[in-house]
């Protein structure tokens, strides 16, 4: 038992209490004050050793977040580049993790003979070197409920993938490389009498230094470095590759909140290994940007271009970007602009293209955009995007059949015009339901068949300790009823708190259609219907997820 004596001896105001009573004013010489000997005494208290655990640099940075749900297409476009998050996604495992390196695999099989797989290793924070790597691989076999498009039939697809990144300081010198290797089959169903199936490999290294020179001066270069192939394989395979280089040099001065400089760049591009010309193209540019009534950007940026497809350009823009309010911000911009397409941008984009004997001319054009970012209320916003574009080289299919021969859609490139729009919807009911939705609209110039409306609608949730829960999305075309909508659906259940259980359902309407059909995502968002190849139809996967 801890006993407490406490004596206060205060002899200051009786004194002075004294000489108020009396009236008279009393000035002592030295002032009397006695102290007691022991003014506080303790006894009985021990004294422990107190240790609190404070946390390391790498403890400070927020874990890296994972939502391995099926994808659901976002409504994107290639303009403006405003970012559209409006919200984070919910984490099926939200582990605290003590260290700054970060192990993921993930595991499933379904039906179809579907099988996939996901290893990713990350260092996203802490000392450098920074890094990233994934590999996924991908594979699926037969056609839901068609005859005679059982596994091993001719109808597949599959995809490897290898992303690799690392980031790290010399010195002053910031280094940064990133590097992908891609690898997709899709077989062609019997539909072509020369070929099974379309490969596509595509590999890309990229490289950028940073050395600043003094206080206000950094020197940027960058080198890029692609291919892009696509095989037919059949009885006499058919190969065709571009091999593409582009260093680029930027001398750039900031001075507080103001920034202007030089950049340099040079492209050479080889199809097939037949060099067209060693020069392929090259330009200079100046560009300034400024800061300004802290929540405005304003940025600039003009030269001259040469290849020797178009001759001599000169290219420009103009950006304007803010924040005026907290519940709205802003991107504008617009001028003349030079879009580099090659192989990979067409293979990318649709799934069975023909590859012109020579590869895609760069597109140029007058431009504008702009895109804005609402929050209405705490738990609603609104983000919206429009792109208006006068383009020389657009890429898009014609609508006519597949060549017999290589089963291939051709995909011509013309002059149009492209008027784009997106809006998405993001409503959040309480901490553990959200509702989201998105329209795309293609006016004017469009890719035939491709509908003039596309949208979305998904939900997501999960119980309160966010232990289980799922989401569903439905993909539709409006007005266009030959483009079936496409429903999906997933679940988990977190085992532990590094193992989590995903199902996921896929297409959940096509027993209801009696055509098939195919939809494929174009890059703008909206989805197209390639005839005669089949949808895969109604499947069932079951995934394993661990973080360690």
């Amino acid at each position: 038992m801890k006993r407490l004596l406490i004596v206060f001896t205060l002899l200051l105001p009786l004194v002075a209490l004294t000489a108020q009573d009396s009236g008279l004013a009393v000035e002592p010489e030295e002032p009397d004050i006695v102290l007691p000997e022991v003014i506080l005494r303790i006894e009985d208290f021990s004294v422990e050793e107190v240790e609190a655990g404070v946390p390391g640099e790498g403890e400070l940075i927020a874990p890296e977040r994972t939502v391995p749900l099926p994808d659901v297409g976002e409504l994107d476009i290639e303009e403006p580049e405003i970012p559209f998050n409006v919200g984070e996604g919910r984490d099926l495992i939200s582990t605290e993790r003590g260290s700054d390196l970060s192990a993921q695999a993930i595991l499933g099989a379904g039906t179809l003979s579907h099988l996939y797989s996901q290893i990713s290793l990350n260092r996203i924070g802490g000392e450098e070197p920074r890094f990233k790597l994934r590999f996924l691989h991908e594979m699926l076999d037969g056609v839901a409920g068609s005859a005679g498009a059982s596994a091993g039939s001719g109808y597949h697809t599959r995809e490897d993938r290898l992303e690799a990144g690392i980031r790290l300081h010399l010195g002053s010198l910031g280094m940064e490389v990133e590097g992908s290797f891609q690898d997709r089959e899709r077989g062609f169903q019997q539909q072509a009498s020369s070929y099974v199936s379309h490969v596509h490999r595509q590999g890309e290294l990229e490289a950028h230094l940073d050395l600043p020179l003094g206080e206000r001066f950094t020197l940027k270069v960058q080198a890029d470095g692609s291919f892009a192939s696509q095989l037919l394989t059949g009885m006499a395979p058919d190969d065709t590759t571009e091999i593409l280089t582009r260093p680029s040099a930027a001398l750039e001065f900031r001075h507080k909140s103001i920034w202007l400089g030089l950049e340099g760049n040079y492209s050479y591009r080889t199809v097939s290994g037949a060099a067209a010309e060693a020069m392929d193209g090259v330009g200079a540019q100046a560009f300034f940007g400024a800061e300004f009534l802290e929540d405005f950007r304003f940025e600039a940026r003009g030269g001259w271009a040469w290849n020797n497809e178009f001759g001599h350009l000169f290219p420009f823009s103009l950006a304007l970007s803010g924040t005026p309010f907290s519940t709205f911000s802003f991107q504008a911009s617009g001028g003349f602009r030079i879009v580099q397409l090659n192989y990979a941008d067409l293979l990318d984009g649709y799934p069975f293209p023909v590859l012109p004997v020579t590869a895609p001319v760069d597109d140029h054009g007058w431009f504008a955009d702009l895109g804005m970012s609402f929050t209405l209320t705490q738990n609603l916003s609104l983000q919206a995007k429009a792109l208006l574009a006068w383009s020389s080289a657009l890429m898009q299919p014609d609508g006519s059949a597949p060549d017999p021969i290589s089963g291939l859609f051709s995909v011509p490139q013309n002059s149009g015009v492209q008027l784009n729009a997106d809006a998405r919807l993001r409503w959040n009911l309480g901490a553990l339901i959200t509702l989201s939705a998105g329209l795309h609209t293609e006016f004017i110039d469009r890719p035939a068949d491709s509908p003039l409306h596309s949208a979305i609608v998904e939900i997501e949730g999960n119980n309160a300790a966010s232990r289980w829960g799922g989401d569903a999305s439905l993909e539709f075309a409006i007005g266009d009823p030959d483009i079936k909508p496409l429903l999906s659906a997933s679940g988990f259940y977190n085992i532990t708190d590094t193992i989590s259980l995903i199902a996921e359902i896929e297409d959940l309407l096509y027993p209801l259609w009696n055509v098939t059909w195919l939809t494929v995502r174009l890059p703008s968002g909206g989805l197209y219907a390639w005839d005669p190849y089949e949808a895969p139809g109604l499947r069932g996967t079951i995934k394993v997820q661990i973080n360690l």
